[in-house]
């Protein structure tokens, strides 16, 4: 258990010290002024991209409600993961520091977040099915059980 606080220990001020170095190299190239004229101008640019994001998310989840029927279940998983997605690259572009900034960019480029989504949803909503002695992964978007249950009460 104590290696792994160390690990996560290690692993902040390793960041904070890419961050540190990064950002003196920047100042370096560019100057004071113009890297803290970028930051406060990056700041103004994604706040406007946020408040833009949660009418948008706000709008989704409100036609979701009325519309839930007609829905088929991987399209919600889909927009809901992919709104998640957006929401954490936003979280992290308010963060301080450049390597977050490029980390959040990325997350925002929809083709990333395409494909981010789609190997999350393969990973964590597809199940291991044994069948004899071969294993096979089944989509659990594309799968249906047919069968008759009876409750203990009734019988």
């Amino acid at each position: 258990m104590r290696f792994f606080t160390y690990l996560i220990l290690f692993l902040i001020l390793f960041y904070f010290y890419c961050e540190i170095s990064l950002f003196k190299q920047v100042i370096s190239v560019f100057g004071l002024w113009t890297t803290l004229i970028f930051v406060i101008a990056k700041s103004i640019i994604v706040y406007q991209f946020a408040k833009k994001q949660i009418i948008k998310n706000d709008r989704f989840m409100q036609q979701e409600e009325t519309n839930l029927k007609g829905i088929k279940l991987e399209n919600l998983k889909i927009e809901g993961l992919s709104n998640i997605l957006t929401t954490v690259g936003v979280f992290l572009i308010f963060l301080p520091g450049f390597l977050s900034d490029i980390f959040g960019g990325i997350l925002l480029i929809p083709n990333v977040k395409r494909y981010i989504t789609k190997l999350i949803l393969e990973k964590v909503f597809s199940k291991t099915i044994i069948v004899s002695s071969k294993t096979t992964t089944v989509n659990q978007f594309d799968e249906f059980i047919e069968g008759e249950f009876h409750r203990k009460n009734d019988e």
